[in-house]
């Protein structure tokens, strides 16, 4: 089981499948791009008849510490003062994207805060449909307000140390729609907005097939 959880290692590459252009400093979202199926506008130019796609990230610490999981089944604690203020990168795509070719329905970059916790929200723009979104934190990565600035698809590729969305669960994943790449978490609009909380899981026995299973579920892990 473990040998899957070393492939996950590919989802760096995946985030930098973005395009778009945003201003860090009022942490305003990209623009929508025209690749993804959106709501229409009404006589105003305001998005209508649509729905949004809500991203939770919220990171546990426990004394002053952060553990991740590692895709080895390895877990990595780091204090408190390595995460906090450090970039995050967060972007919305259409199903079965290609990474680094399409761009981003819609991405943020943001700094994660004393409270450890993200919250994103796309426009209410998208129809029903499966959409797939991806989280990274820069938390070794030097990314300067210059980089933030300019397209995502410029920004550095994640690496040892920083963290990223992660989940083996398939079971989002509807018959006949695409498969999600490693690293994207999976939405499903039906009629109402979409949301998933992401949390850094660590199972109590890593020898625990069962616990570390539900540990790499809508998690948050630590990229080696």
């Amino acid at each position: 089981m473990l040998r899957e959880y070393a492939g996950c290692a590919l989802l760096a590459v995946t985030l930098l499948a973005c395009g778009g252009s945003n201003d860090p400093s009022t942490g305003s979202t990209g623009s929508t791009s025209s690749t993804g199926s959106t709501g229409s506008t009404d006589s105003t130019g305001t998005a209508s008849g649509g729905h949004g796609l809500v991203m939770d990230v919220k990171l546990v610490a426990e004394n002053g510490e952060l553990a991740f999981l590692s895709p080895s089944n390895t877990i990595i604690k780091y204090p408190t003062s390595q995460i906090v203020g450090k970039p995050y990168l967060i972007a919305a795509f259409a199903a079965g994207f290609s990474p680094g070719n399409d761009p981003p329905l819609d991405y943020v970059w943001g700094k994660i805060g004393a409270d450890l916790a993200v919250h994103y929200q796309t426009p209410a723009t998208l129809q029903d449909g499966p959409y797939d979104m991806v989280f990274v934190g820069y938390t070794f990565t030097t990314i300067t307000p210059e980089i933030m600035a300019q397209d995502p698809q410029s920004a550095p590729a994640a690496k040892g140390g920083d963290i990223a969305s992660f989940s083996l669960d398939g079971s989002p994943v509807k018959p006949g729609d695409p498969k999600n790449a490693l690293g994207t978490i999976r939405f499903n609009v039906e009629g109402a907005d979409a949301s998933v909380e992401l949390e850094n899981r660590t199972p109590k026995d890593p020898n625990d097939a069962q616990q570390t299973s539900a540990a790499f579920n809508n998690t948050i892990l630590t990229i080696p």
